[in-house]
């Protein structure tokens, strides 16, 4: 089970890290709006992944 934690809170830190770098890079309109499909992705897989992990 801890090992199981510990790979979520690793996908958790993954995932903010990709969404800090998503939002400060300049890249633009294309890129805000990879941040709209990104952040239910984001803030939905790590849910899903601890529902997995639960079962």
């Amino acid at each position: 089970m801890s090992a199981e934690i510990q790979e979520i809170r690793t996908h958790t830190i993954l995932f903010k890290n990709i969404v800090k770098k998503l939002f400060s890079s300049n890249s633009g309109l294309l890129l805000s709006k990879l941040n709209y499909f990104f952040l239910p992705v984001v803030l939905f897989l790590p849910l899903f992944i601890y529902s997995q992990a639960v079962q």
